[in-house]
């Protein structure tokens, strides 16, 4: 199946019953659009990195647009997304402070609005954790016959997995992280602490 797939994340996040994902940054399908877009003055005047766009314009409006394909996912009630996400992903600026602003509310949003959608933070008192080994996302599908899949994300492109024994690790990684990460309800609190601070 995995081979069958490959490379066609939208088609598997389309499929999906649960999704559970961790991430260094804001979490992909939690991104409001124009974070992903906005200039960095850091990196001159193109646009931020977007996974896989390799930053040329024509690959980052082409990601933008997968990338909210991907969002209306979101719109099904049968979907649950759990996402674990450390504290320096709310405290990056790129694009800026407006942006930056304009993302936290949007997590905010989504969080209240979507009973289905959890978020965690890893706060920084958390220190060294299994979160740092690198972005994934554990794919359980909607229907029962469909094996589970983990997505791997690299610099440019991401691998994929369904071997029973990379999804069993990748699942006691997650579940250990939510234990260490806050619940959501202090996740929350942080997010507004943060909004006030900028």
């Amino acid at each position: 199946m995995v081979e069958r797939l490959r490379g066609r994340r939208y088609c598997l996040v389309s499929q999906a019953g649960r999704l559970r994902g961790v991430r260094g940054e804001d979490p992909a399908l939690l991104q409001r659009m124009d974070s992903r877009t906005a200039p960095d003055p850091r990196l001159g005047t193109g646009p931020i990195v977007v996974p896989s766009a390799l930053t040329r314009p024509e690959n980052v409006d082409r990601a933008v647009d997968l990338r909210l394909r991907r969002q209306a996912v979101l719109d099904k009630a049968t979907l649950h997304l759990h996402a674990v996400c450390g504290e320096e992903a709310l405290r990056y600026l790129a694009g800026g402070r407006t942006v930056r602003l304009a993302q936290l509310h949007h997590l905010l949003s989504v969080v209240s609005e979507n009973e289905p959608v959890t978020l965690q933070v890893m706060p920084f008192s958390a220190g060294l954790h299994l979160g740092h080994s690198g972005a994934y996302t554990i794919i359980d599908f909607a229907h029962p016959v469909d094996t589970t899949v983990v997505q791997l994300e690299h610099a440019a492109t991401a691998s994929f997995t369904d071997a029973p024994t990379d999804v069993r690790l990748w699942a006691y990684v997650f579940d250990n992280l939510t234990t260490t990460a806050l619940p959501q309800d202090e996740s929350v609190q942080l997010i507004e602490s943060i909004i006030r601070e900028l």
